[in-house]
């Protein structure tokens, strides 16, 4: 990755986008020079203008109120706000420029519609003032749904049906018709079958135009658009960013009915989704989609299984997913009229189905940690005697296992033995598992078997807080947001630092933490469809102690490299609706003290979001 590259990923505007994101930016983008006392008049810049080395001042207010601007600002357009830099712009050394024209910003926005919603999001809590065309994509929150089955005729298209007609009653809501054959959504509804839509179509200033006219009213509130049913030929996925970009300016909920015949279309539908549903025709159906959602889902997808009644028979009881309880549709009202009487008179069950969705969700982002992790012990255990106020926990390295273990714990006193159990010195040691070494020195086996008795069969995607973990994808050096898998899976993987330890593999491809170049960001979830998130950091000046001669030398020389190579950002987040610090006593501490100045120093956090 170049220089131009990494600045782009640091600055706060693209902060959240991901290294395909950063790449095309990257590829839009000239580089100027600029010498030093020359002027620039901001009234003719018509283009985004970050800078890249050297210095600049700005009129600020007035001539006698100057603002210096230093490598990682920038100035001129901001799309999708008011704000206009005005007056005159000079550099103070020799300068390089990074500029991005207007308009090939507008086409990259159009091109990743969750780089456009993570953009608007952090631009607002920049304190940007939003212009009318972004508040109408920012200013009611949208969600995106996907309902999918790797069954045919499992009922995906009733239920994305039934799911609209749901929605509806909430807020304007439009299904995308993505599958190629079977039973038509507009069949359902009685709706005259348009010709799909085309890449073309949905390219260029008449973009929103030829959408609007493809749209097909099928209740009060609720409108189809056929993407690929009936087509020849393979739809073009690129279509799907620019379809949402300009339906999200009219619709709160955009379903997506998603088939299993055309799985390049079918992943970049996931890749857009916030919810998908996967409809199954038996319990045993969820585990042949494990490896599907575990190595495709990196946005923090929300997964829900759900068992059609239909083709299994009655469901007395089903964990981890819904029950699509066997209906009575047809008759003299239709299909779609059975499906508006069920609505309107009230299903407890599908109302239950569609809290996730109509909900505004809430999520914690917690610092990413080695065995400093471990003075975050206190704010779990409080977050037992407080109840769940989250929706959503997202973090990684040791502060992921530490909240595996709150996930997979009980109660606070099972939590507590488990988390003194886990980071005593005897068995952090007794996990080094050495080898020659050669790729690494350190093997995995000791972490996963620890992981497999801690956690068995369980998936993230079961727990109704959701833990979300961000690993790094080995080979490719990719960042990966993981919703989905076996939380044995993600709590080794979330141990293993590269190169030192042998990493994990999840269906075929290799995972270590990321640790310490690759930390949990508010950021990341500027993406989702999370409404408010809240920050918590660790401030402490001692370091979790490992005592020599208990702990391999090299290794405890090794994490306390780890521990100093974080950034004063992972502490303090400005983006974060709510941000906390839990300040540690600089002291010596032993596992109990750790508990309770911990469970101390993290109280004011939950009175803070209670008042």
């Amino acid at each position: 990755m170049d220089i131009y590259s990494k600045l782009l990923q640091r600055i706060p505007l693209f902060r959240h986008c991901t290294e395909d994101e950063i790449s095309h930016l990257r590829s839009i983008g000239r580089t100027t020079r600029v010498a030093r006392g020359r002027n620039i008049d901001l009234k003719g810049v018509n283009s985004l203008n970050i800078i890249v080395n050297g210095m600049f001042e700005i009129e600020a207010l007035g001539r006698n109120d100057i603002l210096y601007l230093a490598p990682g600002s920038f100035f001129g357009v901001i799309p999708f706000t008011n704000n206009i830099h005005r007056g005159r712009v000079k550099a103070l050394a020799d300068s390089t420029l990074l500029c991005f024209e207007k308009e090939d910003i507008l086409r990259f926005f159009l091109i990743y519609y969750k780089a456009l919603r993570g953009y608007l999001r952090t631009v607002q809590k920049m304190g940007f003032d939003i212009s009318d065309i972004g508040d109408r994509y920012f200013g009611q929150e949208r969600k995106v749904v996907t309902v999918y089955s790797r069954s045919r005729q499992a009922g995906k298209s009733l239920f994305a049906a039934i799911a609209g007609t749901a929605l509806s009653k909430k807020g304007r809501t439009v299904i995308l018709d993505l599958s190629y054959g079977g039973e038509s959504l507009f069949t359902l509804f009685d709706v005259k079958i348009t010709s799909p839509l085309s890449h073309k179509q949905v390219d260029g200033s008449s973009a929103e135009e030829q959408v609007i006219n493809r749209i097909e009213r099928a209740g009060e509130n609720l409108d189809l658009v056929n993407v690929a049913f009936g087509s020849k030929v393979r739809v073009e996925p690129d279509i799907l960013s620019p379809l949402l970009f300009v339906l999200s300016k009219e619709y709160r909920y955009i379903i997506m009915d998603v088939s299993d015949v055309d799985d390049v279309l079918r992943d970049r539908a996931f890749a857009l989704s916030d919810v998908i549903f996967s409809i199954l025709k038996n319990k045993k159906t969820p585990s042949r989609l494990y490896d599907l959602f575990d190595g495709r889902l990196d946005e923090a997808q929300r997964v829900y299984y759900v068992l059609n009644e239909y083709h299994c028979g009655p469901v007395s009881d089903y964990t981890g997913g819904y029950v699509l309880e066997k209906m009575d549709l047809g008759g003299e009202a239709g299909v779609s009229g059975s499906i508006r009487k069920m609505i309107d008179a009230g299903n407890e069950r599908i109302e239950r189905m569609m809290a996730p969705v109509t909900t505004a969700r809430k999520g914690l982002v917690v610092e990413s940690l080695y065995f400093d992790a471990v003075f975050l012990s206190g704010f779990f255990s409080n977050l037992f005697r407080n109840g769940a106020r989250f929706d959503v926990i997202y973090t990684s390295s040791l502060s992921f296992i530490m909240l595996a273990l709150y996930q997979n714990s009980a109660n606070e006193a099972e939590f507590k033995k488990a988390v003194s159990s886990f980071f005593s010195e005897d068995k952090i040691n007794r996990l080094l598992d050495i080898t020659f070494p050669d790729d690494y020195v350190f093997k995995n086996s000791l972490i996963e078997k620890t992981a497999r008795d801690l956690c068995g069969e369980t998936r993230l995607e079961m727990f109704s807080l959701s833990p979300v973990a961000l690993l790094n994808r080995e080979g490719e050096d990719k960042r990966q947001i993981m919703s989905t898998g076996y939380l044995r899976d993600i709590f080794s993987a979330s141990f293993l630092v590269y190169p030192v330890f042998e990493s994990m593999s999840i269906y075929g491809r290799n995972y270590s933490s990321g640790f310490p170049g690759q930390r949990a960001a508010v950021q990341d979830l500027f993406r989702t469809d999370i409404s408010e998130i809240s920050h918590v950091a660790v401030q402490n000046n001692r370091s979790f102690s490992l005592k020599k001669g208990r702990v391999l030398p090299f290794y405890t020389k090794y994490v306390s490299f780890l521990e100093n190579a974080g950034s004063e950002d992972d502490k303090i987040n400005m983006l974060a609706d709510s941000s906390y610090m839990i300040e540690v006593p600089d002291k010596a501490l032993d596992m109990n003290d750790i508990f309770s100045e911990t469970e101390k120093a993290s109280a004011g956090f939950f009175e803070k979001i209670s008042g």
